[in-house]
Formats: C-alpha cells, sequence, structure tokens
C-alpha cells in the first residue's frame, strides 16, 4: 500500500538500479548506436475522486512536453492513456535546444489536427516517440472510455483498451488480467536514446529518403520501371532505408574497431 497523494514518482537511472534493464539498455545503445541510453520508471496512480465530487481527476507524471532525445516506452502494469503530436516542435531536436512548448504550440497540440488518436498502454505494449514530438500521458477514468448499448450499459471490460491481448480469453482469465495488471496504478519504463552526430546525419538522410518518395516518381522515368513488384515483399523505397542503416552501423563498427 502506498499513498501519493496523486502524485507521480520517478525513479532515474534505472540503468544503474536494475541489472536486466541495464543488459537490455546496453544492447539498445549497440542496436541503435547511439551515444548513451538512459531509463527512468514511472509510477503514476490511478484516476482519484475529486473530493468536491467532481467525478475522478486525471493523473499524470509531466504536463505536455518533448524530449531532445528518442524514446522507447515500455509499460509494465496499469493502463495509461496517451496523446502524441503529429509534427516535432523541433525538428531533429539536441539538449541545447530543449525548452518548455510555448502556449501556442501546447494549445495546437491539444486540437485534433495536432495530434494522433489517443490510445491506451496497456502491460507489454511498447512505443516509440522521436525526439522533437510533443506528447503527454495520464492514468484516466478508463470505465468512461467502455462502450455503451442503446439503454447505456457499459459493454465489453477492461480488457476493451488492450487490442494487442487474446480475444479468446474465459472469463476467469480476464479477471485475472483485470485485477493483476489493469487495474491499480501505471508503471513503465522510458528509455531515452541520446543521438550523436553521426545518427543525425543518419536520420537526415532517412527522411531525405523519405520526402523523396513523398513527391512522388514519374511513372516514365527509367528509375520508376527499376521498381521491385510489391507482390515480392520489397520497394526501393524500403531497400533504400534498410541499406542506409547497414551502411552506417557498418561505418559505426569500422570506427570504433579499426584495422
Amino acid at each position: 500500500k502506498y499513498n501519493t497523494k496523486g502524485f507521480s514518482i520517478v525513479l532515474d537511472a534505472m540503468q544503474r538500479r536494475w541489472r536486466r534493464v541495464a543488459e537490455f539498455g546496453r544492447w539498445l545503445e549497440n542496436e541503435v548506436k547511439g551515444v548513451h541510453v538512459g531509463v527512468n520508471l514511472y509510477l503514476t496512480p490511478e484516476a482519484l475522486e475529486d473530493e468536491e465530487g467532481g467525478g475522478k481527476q486525471d493523473r499524470q507524471g509531466f504536463e505536455a512536453h518533448w524530449d531532445w532525445m528518442d524514446v522507447i516506452v515500455i509499460q509494465l502494469s496499469g493502463r495509461k492513456r496517451w496523446r502524441v503530436a503529429k509534427q516535432p516542435t523541433i525538428f531533429l531536436s539536441n539538449k541545447d535546444q530543449k525548452r518548455r512548448p510555448t502556449n501556442e504550440e501546447a494549445q495546437y497540440f491539444a486540437t485534433d489536427e495536432g495530434h494522433y488518436v489517443e490510445f491506451t498502454m496497456c502491460p507489454g505494449d511498447s512505443l516509440y516517440i522521436p525526439r522533437g514530438f510533443m506528447h503527454n500521458a495520464s492514468t484516466v477514468d478508463f470505465d468512461e472510455l467502455q462502450s455503451t448499448d442503446d439503454k447505456g450499459e457499459k459493454i465489453g471490460g477492461e480488457w476493451d483498451d488492450c487490442p494487442a491481448y487474446p480475444s479468446d480469453l474465459n472469463t476467469t482469465q480476464r479477471l485475472l488480467l483485470a485485477n493483476h495488471q489493469l487495474s491499480g496504478p501505471s508503471l513503465h519504463l522510458t528509455f531515452g536514446i541520446e543521438q550523436g552526430c553521426a545518427g543525425t546525419m543518419e536520420s537526415l538522410l532517412h527522411h531525405a529518403i523519405h520526402a523523396y518518395f513523398a513527391e512522388g516518381v514519374s511513372k516514365d522515368s527509367e528509375y520508376q520501371q527499376l521498381i521491385v513488384p510489391a507482390s515480392e515483399g520489397a520497394t526501393w523505397k524500403s531497400i533504400l532505408h534498410h541499406s542506409l542503416a547497414e551502411v552506417a552501423r557498418r561505418r559505426h563498427d569500422e570506427c570504433d574497431n579499426p584495422r
């Protein structure tokens, strides 16, 4: 039992406290060729009843913000409702550019045009947020999110917010899942991936490839005639992205281990 009076608990540098987390962090750092991967643990209480009788109040660890590093979130227990911006506040941001969003940026983020459709993170779910993209997360009254029938009665259950979960669970399994994993406070790990110059240059090239194909390629061009049929499971766009990633990693390894 614990009582945070609605406040979140944040434990920094979990890679120094939890061996398995440290091992995964080192693997992730090597895989993406980042400069450093730091890990934080966030515990946010459930939505609490308003003392004035105004219903349950959402709880969140931070207000809407953006990070200067790439972020991977892994939900461990409980649930959290997320909102992520469609466009970055600062493209390929770095540590020196970190600041709080302006009122105008925060207001636009709150509009339907400023963010993707909200979604719920359930135990076992993971989320990638590129650096510079504004986001926020909170524990909400998930009962209000349940569907209702024509009589206004709730249908389904708590697991309906978790589409990745098996749909063929029996009643006992669903109750156990709801009681031991979905209910209670939200607990998640955040892996912050710091990118250096090499990672930023690779990102710029990936964006250049994406922008080129977004403009469209003439059907009469010699390049268009070389496109791999979709039935073969690949396109030149995906081939270029994978080739760039492979070259960048080989180059990184050569710099770390010169002959």
